[in-house]
């Protein structure tokens, strides 16, 4: 089942009866369970994931001779990284790209909301826990990596519009680090020589920040005949190790740490495997999409471009995003 399993809960069979015995859950990644959990009830199981990641040019970093960045960091850890990676890359070339709000998507924008506790939107409630403060912190924070050289200034920035491998400012050799979600690695990798390999946005371990999307989701009707057994061929797609070797990555990539085990058929997914196993245990819930997400992201956008343009300050441009956010959850 899809996205729609919402739609479908009634006559699904509640799984959490199962779980600990004939459905090991205990090592899926929280985040992949809760998605599957509608009304405190386990409806459904991921069939597989992909989350938001930070990617970098491994051979760029090695051939300048600086470190290689560790999988988690604190933000102050990466910020102190890319000064460190400033001073040994080449002019012209920035430690990373102006991930701060994309024309096509705002979700480091989403993710910072989420580690600073104040997510984007919450449906239950219709309302937004970022004020107008929170947002100008997440300004200021890009308006210290561009003052110090860590990401293009905004005349570089705007020269890539970040939609996809081709358009990125880290293949064209511009950025060792940019953003991607696990299952763009590959079309990435494919539009490079360079070796790339993937790194947790900053501060994920310590407050689960993370999410993963699923694809789709293993489900039982309620008035199955047989809900052991299928309850048993399910754990069995989920957590088995040779069952995910066969299946692969066409559903995406496993949430469960033991399926995840067996390895991979190519390098590129084995990078998303392993980054998997990391960055996993450090995700929960994906937070609900404000609504009107398109005019939210493609105003946000503008907004965080009058910004780095100096056209306003963080502090106006806190104050607009907020008003943004007010706005389209009245509407």
């Amino acid at each position: 089942m899809g996205g729609n399993i919402y739609d479908y809960a009634s006559v699904l069979l509640p799984l959490d009866k199962y779980a600990g015995n004939l459905l090991d859950t205990a090592v899926i990644d929280p985040s992949a369970v809760a998605s599957g959990t509608i009304g405190g009830k386990l409806l459904g199981v991921s069939t597989g994931v992909t989350m938001p990641a930070l990617v970098y040019n491994k051979s760029l970093i090695e051939r300048v001779g600086a470190p290689l960045p560790k999988p988690s960091m604190t933000y102050a850890e990466f910020r102190d990284y890319l000064m460190l990676l400033k001073s040994k890359l080449p002019s012209g070339v920035y430690p990373m790209q102006d991930i701060g709000v994309m024309s096509t998507n705002s979700t480091p924008f989403g993710y910072w909301t989420r580690y600073n506790g104040t997510p984007l939107y919450t449906t239950a409630n219709a309302s937004t826990s970022v004020t107008a403060k929170d947002a100008q912190k997440y300004l200021e924070l890009f308006a210290d990596y561009r003052k110090n050289g860590l990401i293009p200034p905004p005349d570089v920035a705007a020269g890539f519009a970040e939609n996809n491998a081709d358009s990125s400012a880290l293949i064209a050799g511009k950025a060792a680090i940019g953003y991607l979600y696990t299952n763009q690695l590959s079309g990435y990798q494919a539009a490079t020589t360079d070796e790339l390999a993937l790194m947790e946005f900053p501060g994920a371990a310590a407050t689960k920040a993370l999410w993963q999307a699923p694809s789709q989701f293993y489900t039982v009707n309620k008035d199955s005949k047989n809900a052991d057994e299928t309850v048993k061929f399910i754990n069995f797609l989920v957590n088995d190790p040779e069952a995910a070797r066969i299946l692969g990555s066409n559903r995406g990539t496993s949430a469960s740490a033991s399926a995840r085990a067996s390895g991979a058929s190519s390098p590129v997914d084995q990078k998303i495997l392993d980054y998997m196993q990391v960055a996993g245990p450090h995700s929960s819930l994906e937070t609900d999409h404000v609504p009107n997400d398109t005019e939210f992201n493609s105003t946000l956008f503008l907004i965080y471009q009058r910004v780095a343009f100096g056209q306003i300050t963080p502090a106006a441009g806190g104050q607009q995003i907020y008003e943004l956010l007010l706005r389209l959850i009245a509407k």
